[in-house]
C-alpha cells in the first residue's frame, strides 16, 4: 500500500487539493477496501465555501458501500451512473458525489491538511485478476481557485 502525502502534491497557485488514499493497493475479490479522503488548499485558508467533486468507479469489479466520518456535506453523498463518461475513462461507469458548502465560508474550519472521510467498496466475489482505477473531478471550487486531483488504483489479484 502506497500513501499520499503533502509530498504528492503540486505546489499551485489557489488550488484545492483532494487525494485519495491509499493511491495504489492490492485487493482480492470479496475484500472490504475502505478509500480515505484528504484536503490541502495552497493558501492555507481554511474558511472557504466548500467544493464538490465525484469519484468514478468500474462496478463491474467494485461495489460502493457506504460512504462514512464525513463531516459537514452538502448532501448525502449519491451513486450515479456514468452515462456521459465525464472522467474520460470506459472502463468506469458508476461515481459517487459529495459536496461541501459553507455559505459563511468556513470550510472546512479543520487544520489543514484535513481528514475529509472514508468511501468504502467491496470488491465483486468473481472479479477477475485486473488492475481498476478511481479517478476523481471535481464539480465546484471556491471562486478563483481550481481543483487538484490525485486518483487511485486498485490491483486485483483473483485466487482462482
Amino acid at each position: 500500500m502506497i500513501s499520499a502525502g503533502q509530498s504528492v502534491l503540486a505546489q499551485e497557485s489557489h488550488c484545492q487539493h483532494l487525494w485519495l488514499d491509499p493511491i495504489s493497493m492490492y485487493a482480492a475479490p470479496a475484500q472490504n477496501i475502505t478509500i480515505s479522503l484528504y484536503y490541502d488548499v495552497t493558501s492555507n485558508d481554511n474558511t472557504l465555501l466548500g467544493m464538490g467533486f465525484r469519484l468514478f468507479f468500474n462496478s463491474d469489479l467494485l461495489m460502493f458501500q457506504k460512504a462514512s466520518q464525513f463531516f459537514n456535506t452538502f448532501k448525502a453523498p449519491l451513486v450515479q451512473e456514468d452515462h456521459e463518461d465525464l472522467d474520460a475513462d470506459p472502463d468506469t461507469d458508476l461515481y459517487v458525489i459529495i459536496a461541501w458548502f459553507e455559505w459563511n465560508g468556513r470550510w472546512p474550519g479543520e487544520r489543514l491538511p484535513c481528514f475529509l472521510g472514508n468511501i468504502d467498496f467491496m470488491v465483486l466475489p468473481d472479479a477477475p485478476t485486473d488492475v481498476t482505477t478511481l479517478n476523481v473531478n471535481i464539480t465546484a471550487t471556491h471562486p478563483g481557485y481550481k481543483g487538484c486531483l490525485h486518483s487511485s488504483k486498485i490491483y486485483i489479484k483473483s485466487i482462482k
